[in-house]
């Protein structure tokens, strides 16, 4: 699929043929996320459809999802990048028992290979971009951490010290989500803010809206006409049952 998208109206249809139906002011500014190339930070409680909304992202632009889980501890390396040790040890042992010949420079050189590199879901992002980057929970990491991925995240390039610099063709569709557990990120000064909300009991009198999300059939904003027809139902159930209580008056119809 086209990953440009004409406007939000536009976005709104992409993301219902997924089966996530998106209100003008989520369609709003997951439009302008994408055009101006800025990731989109989604507040919420759990259960409000923020994984939902990536998850459909990715579907409808028919792209790679990529996801970091942050926590509290997460550093750069869980993040970005690790070298495979045992098979760079297994390297070593087969360079000695097959005689090979070189420097240490050569060998040490052998060794921080693509081949060995183990790329951590950031890195991963670069490399298969585009993609789209998952951050998750992103007000569980520290503020070290939310340093870096800022960085990250403005000049989308990484450099590896044994093999140089490596940055996105296209940037990547990032997506931060918090949990509200503590202040605002220090990555939302690089995104665009959504809040999510859990869904009303109720609509509110005199309006149509909200206009329900749903992602897998979880809707996140209950549908007022469904809320109505219901409450007529039961009105017209409450008055059958009081007709059939209502005492006789003794006349002969």
């Amino acid at each position: 699929m086209d990953p440009v998208m004409q406007d939000a109206a536009d976005v709104a249809a992409r993301l219902g043929a997924t089966g996530y139906l998106a209100d003008d002011e989520l369609a709003t500014v997951l439009f302008l996320t994408m055009r101006m190339q800025r990731p989109l930070l989604l507040e919420g409680e759990p259960g409000t459809g923020k994984t939902a909304l990536a998850e459909a992202l990715a579907e409808t632009l028919d792209l790679p999802l990529i996801r970091l889980q942050c926590y509290e501890g997460i550093d750069a390396t869980q993040a970005l990048y690790d070298w495979d040790f045992p098979r760079q040890i297994l390297h070593l042992r087969a360079l000695e028992a097959a005689g090979a010949e070189g420097t240490v420079e050569e060998t040490e050189k052998s060794l921080y290979d693509d081949r060995f590199l183990l790329s951590r879901p950031v890195l991963a992002a670069l490399q298969q971009s585009p993609a789209v980057l998952l951050i998750d929970e992103v007000d569980r990491a520290d503020d070290e951490f939310e340093a870096f991925l800022l960085e990250v995240l403005s000049t989308r390039q990484v450099t590896i010290p044994e093999l140089g610099t490596v940055s996105a063709a296209t940037p990547p569709y990032v997506v931060l989500t918090s949990n509200r557990t503590r202040g605002a990120a220090r990555c939302a000064q690089a995104a665009l803010p959504l809040p999510l909300d859990r869904p009303p009991r109720s609509r509110p009198r005199g309006g149509d809206r909200p206009v329900p999300r749903a992602r897998g059939g979880r809707v996140a904003r209950a549908p007022g006409r469904r809320c109505g027809a219901a409450a007529a139902r039961t009105a017209t159930t409450c008055s059958s049952r009081r007709a059939l209580r209502r005492p006789s008056t003794g006349r002969v119809p």
